[in-house]
């Protein structure tokens, strides 16, 4: 492939938004493999505000933590099959807290700990994710997007998504929204969506 065409390839895959709010399956036959392993396919700028409708129709096709984990499902490969474990991964988005980690901030932090968790090494892992937080208009971006990828690797966790509050008051709620993509060997890059939010009064943070 020439570079031109590396090019052309990369510009669709950003401008097409291919990757955000469909489910792992099927994305499997759209995302055509660019560049070096450990390119982050799940990268997409999230917009900065959303309404209730905006953010119902971005997470309608992703997975609540609430239903489990993320199955990344790659398509049958004589590649895949011929190995004595077939390649599995999963997304756990996490909970959203309050972070110890964020005691050198006045106010505290809040964040969470996406991760993809796989059975045996595969070709590339990346992530994707965002916070937002819930306003009277609808959400509003307060952090991200944080971008992580690794190649050659069984798990990518991503520990620095955080938000500074400015206040520890009073309660809100927050949604993250979480991209990830696997990278099967053999096979193109599989990417899929997942989010979770707080429960109950939320945290105090704003």
């Amino acid at each position: 492939m020439s570079k031109k065409s590396i090019l052309v390839s990369i510009a669709s895959l950003l401008v097409g938004g291919l990757v955000i709010g469909l489910p792992a399956s099927a994305m499997a036959s759209d995302l055509e493999r660019v560049g070096p392993p450990t390119m982050t396919a799940a990268v997409q700028e999230l917009p900065d505000v959303l309404t209730d409708e905006q953010m119902d129709e971005l997470t309608s096709d992703m997975q609540n933590l609430n239903e489990g984990p993320l199955v990344f499902e790659a398509p049958g490969s004589p590649r895949v099959q011929a190995k004595a474990v077939t390649p599995l991964c999963t997304q756990d988005t996490g909970r959203i807290w309050k972070r110890t980690s964020g005691s050198i901030h006045k106010y505290g932090t809040i964040g969470g700990k996406p991760s993809i968790t796989c059975n045996t090494n595969v070709t590339a892992l990346s992530l994707s994710t965002t916070l937002y937080i819930k306003t009277m208009f609808g959400w509003g971006k307060v952090a991200g997007p944080f971008n992580s990828a690794n190649a050659g690797v069984k798990k990518l966790e991503q520990k620095q998504v955080e938000y500074a509050c400015k206040k520890a008051s009073p309660y809100n709620h927050f949604r993250m929204v979480a991209n990830g993509s696997v990278t099967y060997p053999g096979l193109k890059p599989i990417a899929g969506g997942a989010y979770s939010e707080t429960d109950g009064g939320g945290l105090p943070c704003s």
